[in-house]
């Protein structure tokens, strides 16, 4: 949401050092759900294919209802292993604090014998935060100064930057 360009977000970044196609799917319904989250997995199948190597699961961040935040994430990740048998699946962490949020996933991932993302150190630091009055560009090309307290928080071109360094790292 907040790297300068494009190609700075960690998803591109990751995909040009695997010298890999991709494909992003924003899965926040599952992620806002309150409840019945299972009901919406197979809204990944179009998206999911046998022949994928890697798949990077980045969600969490606007989830309140932690009731079976960990449950869900099982649910999850098994319904993507099903799909995708010999896909490396990564977790990746949070980029901001919530209580318990975090933990709960890295123990579904853990359960689930995948790979998980520890952002902790790098977590609600400004340093890797875009920041407000960063500039961004848009799909079109044109570019736009950040205004917003909330995309200003997303990490910026180093956060993404480092987010990509620790997923290559967990694949080579």
């Amino acid at each position: 949401m907040a790297a300068s360009i494009d190609e700075n977000d960690y998803v591109h970044i990751v995909a040009n050092h695997l010298n890999a196609n991709f494909h992003a799917y924003n899965f926040a319904t599952w992620e806002v759900a309150s409840k019945d989250r299972g009901e919406f997995l197979q809204l990944l199948d179009n998206y999911l294919d046998p022949r994928i190597d890697l798949i990077t699961i980045q969600l969490g961040e606007n989830a309140s209802d932690l009731l079976t935040w960990k449950e869900d994430w099982i649910d999850l990740i098994n319904y993507i292993k099903a799909k995708n048998k010999k896909a490396k699946i990564v977790v990746i962490g949070d980029v901001w604090s919530f209580k318990n949020r975090d933990e709960l996933k890295m123990a579904a991932a853990k359960e689930c014998s995948v790979t998980f993302i520890d952002l902790s150190d790098i977590k609600d630091n400004k340093t890797y935060q875009a920041g407000l009055n960063s500039t961004v560009m848009d799909d079109q090309g044109n570019s736009h100064k950040i205004t917003h307290d909330g995309v200003a928080a997303h990490p910026g071109d180093l956060g993404m930057k480092e987010i990509a360094r620790r997923i290559i790292h967990s694949v080579m």
